[in-house]
């Protein structure tokens, strides 16, 4: 049953005729079960929308007797746009499209149809697989087969798995092929100084794949005092290094906070006045012009800092990685950490307790009140079943970050 606020989303947008049963658990559960022609169980994992055209989801399901889940995507257009899917289902490899209702303008696929992810056609077939991790691995890897598990996929966006091989894990990272070489170039530019960070092992370029160092350890997502320490000292090394980095420029950080308030302003009109107040508030310094750049993480959160076996503090997921603001990284951390319901003011203090430079606390203010506003919306994308109050309590805590402070960021409760 769909929920209020997907309910009144939906009837705001009747150009996507499908939005009401992609909002609604029990109703997409059905209707997969009725076209795939299979009983199963099903849970959007992520939904990328954009309103008035398209609704993108990931979701995984179990279907039949299967034990382990696997994800299928679900993309549905406006009705105009039909022909786009279509096309789609004509051009995707062999078995990966489910099901497609022209009524409806909705296609369901497995990954293997992303173009967007090449990589993932050839993931899927063994052959192809195992010739694809012999063009990037270097040849003192030796034998290529073996299972590969998905990690994390946002549809049409990026896709991270590991490969358990023969000679060992690796971690493979599927990206939109124009977008391969400057997510190569920072891996090895940050593997050269700074912290530890994975080693770039290969590429194919064709498919915009990237084979990756699997670094032992664990995520810090239950941290105590001294490993958040280890954190703000990792971070001290990062943002002293010379890693020849590209400079992230203060218009795009402005515009993405803009974007995040308009787009809270349509999922949640109530907010929509407040989110806009604090986005042009938060970047009135126009997002960091003038301010010093250094090496950043660009994209800091509490699951891509590893703690390894021998204590040390590495750093992974550096597609956001380019020079900017030291309080960067201090502001991400702080939001993520917030959206998680972490005592994010509380971790901070651990952190910087490690942390060696000196920090611009009306930096660091704008920042977070920032990260926070671009964060707003996750609840919303994962499909949490309280998003709308998620979401709202989340544009909350960036207005009391912007008037009174970090101090004023108190844990979700």
């Amino acid at each position: 049953m769909l929920g209020e606020a997907d309910r009144a989303l939906a009837e705001r947008d009747p150009a996507l005729p499908a939005l009401p049963v992609l909002l609604d658990d029990h109703a997409l559960q059905q209707w997969l079960a009725e076209h795939l022609s299979t009983p199963l169980i099903a849970r959007t994992r992520y939904l990328r929308y954009k309103p008035g055209t398209s609704c993108v989801l990931g979701v995984e399901v179990c279907i039949g007797e299967e034990q382990s889940a696997r994800t299928i995507v679900v993309t549905a257009l406006t009705p105009g746009e039909v022909g786009k899917l279509v096309k789609t289902a004509e051009r995707a490899p062999s078995a990966s499209v489910l099901a497609m209702d022209h009524s409806g303008a909705m296609l369901v696929t497995t990954p293997a149809a992303d173009r967007d992810l090449p990589a993932l056609a050839s993931l899927a077939v063994p052959r192809r697989r195992e010739a694809m991790l012999q063009r990037a691995l270097p040849l003192a890897w030796g034998d290529r087969g073996g299972p590969v598990r998905e990690l994390a996929y946002k549809p049409q966006r990026r896709w991270v798995g590991r490969a358990d091989l023969r000679s060992g894990t690796v971690l493979l990272r599927a990206y939109r092929p124009a977008d391969l070489a400057a997510a190569a170039a920072r891996i090895r530019a940050l593997r050269a100084e700074g912290p530890r960070t994975p080693v770039l092992l290969g590429i194919d370029r064709r498919r915009g794949l990237a084979a990756v160092e699997f670094l032992p350890g664990s995520a810090l997502t239950a941290p105590g005092a001294a490993e958040l320490r280890s954190l703000g000292v990792a971070l001290s090394t990062l943002h002293r290094s010379g890693a020849a980095l590209p400079t992230a420029q203060p218009g795009d950080h402005r515009e993405a906070v803009l974007a995040a308030a308009d787009q809270l302003a349509l999922l949640l009109p109530a907010v929509g006045p407040v989110a806009r107040r604090i986005a042009a508030a938060a970047t009135a310094a126009g997002g960091g012009q003038g301010w010093a750049q250094v090496p950043v993480h660009g994209d800091l959160s509490l699951d891509q800092a590893i703690l390894g076996p021998d204590g040390e503090i590495a750093l992974i997921d550096l597609d956001r990685a380019a020079r900017g603001p030291a309080e960067t990284d201090l502001a991400s951390f702080t939001a993520e950490a917030h959206l998680r319901g972490k005592d994010a003011a509380a971790m901070l203090a651990d952190v910087r307790a490690g942390y060696r430079l000196p920090v611009d606390r009306e930096r660091l203010r704008l920042l977070t009140a920032g990260q926070l506003l671009l964060r707003a919306a996750e609840p919303f994308r994962c499909r949490r079943p309280d998003w709308a109050e998620s979401t709202a309590a989340l544009v909350a805590a960036a207005d009391r970050v912007l008037t009174g402070g970090l101090e004023r960021l108190e844990p979700i409760g």
